[in-house]
């Protein structure tokens, strides 16, 4: 049986999208008016799933005189104010030819809105790791950027969903950005999955996967809300299954933090160091010790 849970990237296939249902019929309702949305929530939320799942079911849910586009902000033809205009209007089906480097931003900002203008779509861009753009002034995302965005979509010609990690107007403020552009926008919070929708996706994939009583048992005493964690903990019931011997709970839970922790170790502020390592304690001690355990098999075998 092929193993649904080992994905660890933004999902793409609608099929595999489960839950956030509030917040895709938000977005979709704004939509309809052609009115902008800025999703916040922490890394690995699943804010670039829930993009890519609006991309790729906006036709249907509203009509086909919208465009969908997905833009990531890591890759580097959008790093520069020139190289956004010039994809964003080549992904729609426009002539990106008429942005040019030579040309002033003003020139260039034109240029793209009259591109938008003859498409003749209703175009919607979805905008993940968007807080980049913020701390990209030298490379021609300044003031006149945002504000030609925040006419164009004032005036409903376009509109955008972004996904970041915090409030654009907390962003703007540390990028030094002066115009209101974050106030065209409202705001849908991706938090955690609800008890509800939870539940319903260890039921939904008990019943694809075949869970037995004591992996629905394992699931329920240890009932992850957030969407990667649990995914990994129902990863690693199927990984024991097809083991030889099966690991106990105890080891199964030591596997799953050390996981986890692999996951969702990252830089904090020095401030927030102390409260992230108390809350995150077992997983990060699981694995220090399975570090530990293979560094002392390694060096017991080479003896």
């Amino acid at each position: 049986m092929e193993n649904p849970f080992t994905n660890r990237v933004a999902i793409r296939n609608p099929e595999d999208f489960f839950g956030r249902e509030r917040e895709v019929m938000q977005i979709y309702e704004r939509l309809r008016n052609m009115q902008s949305t800025s999703v916040v929530g922490e890394r690995r939320i699943g804010k670039s799933s829930l993009l890519w799942y609006v991309v790729e079911n906006g036709c249907r849910q509203l009509d086909e005189g919208y465009k969908f586009v997905y833009v990531d902000h890591q890759n580097a033809r959008f790093h520069s104010a020139t190289g956004w205009l010039r994809e964003v209007l080549k992904s729609i089906g426009a002539n990106g030819d008429c942005i040019v480097a030579s040309k002033t931003v003003s020139e260039n900002l034109v240029a793209f809105s009259c591109g938008i203008e003859r498409s003749h779509q209703k175009v919607v861009l979805c905008l993940d790791e968007f807080e980049r753009v913020f701390f990209r002034r030298r490379y021609g995302f300044d003031d006149s950027f945002f504000d030609h965005m925040r006419s164009e979509l004032g005036e409903r010609k376009m509109a955008f969903v972004t996904a970041t990690e915090r409030r654009l107007r907390d962003l703007s403020m540390e990028g030094k950005v002066t115009s209101p552009f974050f106030n065209v926008f409202t705001v849908t919070r991706l938090e955690e999955f609800s008890e509800v929708e939870a539940a319903d996706f260890v039921t939904e994939y008990s019943r694809r996967v075949g869970f037995d009583l004591s992996e629905r048992r394992f699931l329920e005493d240890r009932m992850e809300r957030h969407p990667l964690k649990l995914q990994i903990v129902c990863d690693k019931l199927i990984q024991n299954r097809q083991r030889t011997r099966r690991l106990g709970d105890a080891e199964l839970v030591s596997e799953v933090e050390a996981e986890i922790a692999r996951f969702f170790l990252r830089r904090y502020h020095p401030r927030r160091m102390g409260a992230w390592i108390r809350k995150h304690w077992t997983a990060i001690w699981a694995m220090l010790q399975m570090i530990l355990e293979a560094r002392l098999r390694r060096g017991g075998g080479s003896e």
